[in-house]
C-alpha cells in the first residue's frame, strides 16, 4: 500500500448515519476500499477478510463496546504488527479517554465530525501504518540475508 487512497478502511459503527457520513467524506476525499459493519461481533472475520490498514471503531455500542471489540483488534494482529485505531465518540470524558489509550487506541475522532480532522488524522495513522510495514520488509529482507539463516553460517 504505497497510494493511502488505497488504504483498506474498516468502519464500525452501531448508528448507519455515522457510517455513511464517514463514508461520504473518505470517497469524496478519494479513498476508493470502504467497508463497514453496524455488527461488532463481526470483528474476527472482517479483520481476515478485509485486512484493513485501519478502524475506525464507535466507543459506545450495545452488545460490545468498542473497547470490547479493540481487544479482539489486538488480540488478532498481535504485538509485531500495527494496525491504527481510531476511536470514534462523543464521549471525550478523560476517563474515556484514558481507557482507550490503555487498551490501545492510537487515536480519537469526535462526533460531530469535522472533515478535514477526519482525513488528516486518517491520513497520519495510514502514513504510520506504511512507514512499519516498510521497516517490518526491511528487517525481513536483513533476516534473509544475514549469515546463518541461510544454512551457510
Amino acid at each position: 500500500m504505497n497510494d493511502t487512497k488505497l488504504a483498506n478502511i474498516l468502519i464500525v459503527d452501531d448508528q448507519e448515519y455515522n457510517i455513511s457520513l464517514l463514508e461520504r467524506i473518505l470517497s469524496r476525499a478519494g479513498f476508493k476500499h470502504l467497508y463497514s459493519t453496524m455488527d461488532p461481533r463481526q470483528i474476527r472475520q472482517l479483520l481476515t477478510e478485509i485486512d484493513p490498514d485501519i478502524v475506525l471503531l464507535d466507543l459506545h455500542m450495545p452488545g460490545m463496546d468498542g473497547l470490547e471489540v479493540l481487544n479482539l483488534i489486538r488480540e488478532h494482529t498481535g504485538a509485531e504488527s500495527y494496525l491504527p485505531v481510531l476511536m470514534l465518540t462523543a464521549d471525550m470524558t478523560s476517563e474515556a479517554k484514558q481507557q482507550g489509550l490503555q487498551a490501545g487506541v492510537n487515536d480519537f475522532l469526535t462526533k460531530p465530525y469535522d472533515r478535514t480532522e477526519v482525513i488528516l488524522r486518517i491520513n497520519n495513522l495510514l502514513k504510520t501504518r506504511q512507514l512499519h510495514l516498510q521497516l517490518q520488509r526491511h528487517s525481513e529482507t536483513l533476516e534473509e540475508k544475514s549469515p546463518g539463516t541461510d544454512g551457510r553460517a
